[in-house]
């Protein structure tokens, strides 16, 4: 399955070198199916980057240079540099990570996704969490999607409707945008 997965890949690059010029920026890397049963199809994932490789050692896919991934229809996430795991999906990015998804916006140096379990985890100083009216930074931060829960620890600071509140340790509501 490896092998078949890295010749489309291969396959697909030499398609795109050999058609019109186009910028590394426009083209798409469609990511091949997941193996059958691990990942429901909403969340697929679409990529873009200037630079894209698979790196056979960790059997990954490697993105450089304004990279963005779409996770389904709902989520985006952009960062300087990503690894996508081929078999499960699992993204690990750096550099100025951003991941979007409906009026939320995380960000940190780095960030775990897991796809298949829906969650993330950012590290690096500092970690934050924006939307109208809210802004929660910490050291670290954890946001597990199915649960609507962000999970922050280290040095918290949140600041909601102008009023502030440090911590070290803070669990905030998506769903009913509340602190607990």
């Amino acid at each position: 399955m490896r092998t078949f997965s890295r010749i489309c890949f291969f396959l697909l690059a030499l398609i795109c070198l050999v058609a019109a010029p186009v910028s590394a920026a426009q083209l798409a890397l469609a990511l091949p199916p997941p193996p059958t049963g691990t990942l429901p199809t909403k969340n697929m994932l679409t990529a873009t980057a200037d630079e894209s490789s698979y790196d056979d050692a960790k059997d990954c896919y490697v993105l450089k240079g304004h990279v963005r991934i779409e996770i389904g229809t709902d989520v985006l996430l952009t960062t300087d540099e990503a690894q996508i795991s081929s078999d499960t999906r699992a993204i690990w990015a750096k550099n100025a990570v951003t991941l979007t998804e409906d009026d939320c916006t995380f960000t940190g140096e780095g960030a775990y996704v897991n796809v298949e379990g829906q969650s993330a985890s950012f590290y690096g100083h500092p970690c934050k969490l924006t939307r109208t009216g809210l802004s929660i930074q910490s050291d670290t931060m954890q946001y597990q999607r199915s649960a609507h829960l962000v999970i922050f620890d280290g040095h918290v600071l949140c600041i909601q409707e102008g009023k502030e509140k440090a911590a070290t340790h803070l669990e905030y509501d998506i769903e009913k945008d509340a602190v607990r």
